[in-house]
């Protein structure tokens, strides 16, 4: 199982290095802009206090003030480009790791190999895993050298909340990923199945924010609810549901695929 683990987290490791270098890019180029950001800071907080109350909330901006660092990434990294990066980078690992596998008529060679399904699988799991830590420490902790580097002040106290976040709502869309893995045999329907499902997701967050009165209830079922970047990075807070509830889609949704991979056809 562990031999099969690394030769797998070898051949992903063009994957994990270039959506790395990619989110620590988008980092640089955050931090970059940043120094001018606060320096406009007042005039771009008293323009952005016009908007609707429901417009800024609908991205997770309860309050925008630009006069930190960590509440102008919260706005623009965290409400929409790194979780998109994140669903990108887990379907990216669960659409091949099982359906891709039975889609190239790979798995019955490793079947031959007398591999148990369970191992199979829970070595893929375990590499998809250890792809999204290294991820969010690597795209959450670049921000230390490129703020040193540009004379910007950081908390570190709320770069380690928002990778125990990101990291509790990638391990959920893993799992999900996973378990849609495990039903299909065609890595197109994990990508799509996985995608629409998260972007609904969004919409359905969006949709709370924007008319509360009717649709509050819906963001219930959004990830997006969970994950709450602004409440992590601007109040130093997670959501105590956030854990129970992405710990119960990872599990879940794991233990749903390894009981579907063990008892489905492959052939």
């Amino acid at each position: 199982m562990w031999t099969l683990f690394l030769q797998t987290l070898k051949d992903r490791r063009r994957t994990i290095f270039w959506f790395s270098v990619s989110a620590a890019l988008l980092v640089w180029m955050f931090v970059a802009l940043y120094p001018s950001i606060e320096a406009q800071a007042d005039q771009l907080n008293e323009a952005f206090s016009s908007y609707p109350k429901e417009f800024l909330q609908a991205f997770g901006i309860d309050e925008l003030n630009l006069s930190k660092l960590e509440n102008y990434l919260a706005a623009e990294q965290y409400s929409f480009t790194w979780p998109m990066l994140v669903l990108f980078l887990m379907a990216t690992m669960a659409g091949p790791a099982l359906a891709g596998e039975i889609e190239r008529g790979t798995a019955d060679i490793l079947l031959a190999r007398r591999l148990s399904r369970i191992k199979i699988y829970w070595s893929r799991y375990l590499t998809a895993v250890s792809t999204l830590f290294l991820f969010v420490i690597f795209s959450n902790f670049t921000v230390i050298p490129f703020a040193l580097l540009h004379g910007v002040a950081y908390q570190l106290d709320k770069l380690i909340l928002i990778s125990v976040l990101g990291f509790l709502f990638g391990l959920a869309t893993l799992g999900v990923g996973f378990a849609l893995s495990a039903w299909f045999s065609e890595r197109s329907r994990v990508y799509m199945l996985l995608g629409v499902s998260l972007v609904g997701m969004y919409v359905l967050n969006i949709v709370a924010q924007i008319n509360p009165d009717t649709f509050d209830w819906v963001k219930y079922f959004s990830f997006f609810y969970y994950f709450d970047a602004n409440l992590a990075l601007v109040k130093g807070q997670i959501l105590a549901e956030a854990y129970w509830f992405f710990g119960a889609i990872s599990i879940s949704s794991a233990l749903l695929g390894v009981w579907r991979f063990r008892r489905r056809d492959i052939s």
